[in-house]
């Protein structure tokens, strides 16, 4: 996913994602507006979320939340099979919007039949290559990012 949205004064967005076991979740920000450049962000599973909206006390996944000031990123492993939430939350402010870019995408701790073929075609092609020219070995890896 790669989305810049305007998160209002006293609000947030929300992104949704199911994840499997042992997925790695990476997501980078940017901001902009307001008097400091500052949002919130906080990545928790459903449960939780349920409890944020609702206003009770919830918990977040280990080293997902904190205050981004202008951009960061972070890599995260989620410890089991969840829908998870990702939050940007502008509450902190009264008066001025913020505009974030967010880049987030996962990698699968297997590979999907999709991926397989597709490195499989790859070798078979690069070694066809390697018939017809004279080059150094190198390595071909396949990621299929999906959302």
């Amino acid at each position: 996913m790669n989305q810049t949205i305007s998160v209002q004064p006293g609000r947030f967005a929300s992104y949704k994602f199911s994840l499997t076991a042992g997925t790695t979740l990476v997501a980078a920000f940017t901001v902009e507006g307001g008097l400091d450049n500052k949002v919130n962000v906080l990545l928790m599973d459903l449960s939780n979320f349920q409890q944020y909206q609702a206003r009770q006390r919830f918990s977040v996944l280990n080293g997902t939340s904190g205050t981004i000031q202008s951009g960061a990123k972070y890599t995260v492993k989620v410890p089991e099979t969840n829908v998870y939430h990702l939050l940007v939350a502008n509450q902190r402010a009264a008066v001025f919007p913020r505009t974030v870019n967010v880049y987030s995408y996962a990698v699968l701790p297997e590979p999907t039949p999709d991926s397989e073929r597709a490195q499989k075609g790859l070798e078979a092609f690069y070694q066809r290559l390697q018939q017809l020219f004279v080059f150094q070995d190198f390595r071909i890896s396949v990621v299929i990012v999906d959302w």
